[in-house]
């Protein structure tokens, strides 16, 4: 997936794709708001992470807990 499938940042809104449920969330949020899960994001590139990884699969930064 590239970080285009996951996310978009239009008309000053950050965006991107819950990876529970695949529902627009906005990137500021901390859940989804469709499936209410917690979305938590990659502190060095922004990009949503699966659950229960220990690495981003996007750019290799450790996950923090």
């Amino acid at each position: 997936m590239t970080a285009e499938d996951l996310g978009t940042k239009g008309e000053g809104k950050a965006t991107c794709v819950c990876p529970f449920c695949d529902e627009t969330v906005d990137a500021w949020a901390p859940w989804c708001k469709t499936c209410e899960v917690e979305v938590r994001l990659c502190v060095s590139c922004k990009e949503p992470l699966p659950a229960d990884v220990a690495v981003c699969p996007g750019c290799g930064t450790a996950c923090e807990e």
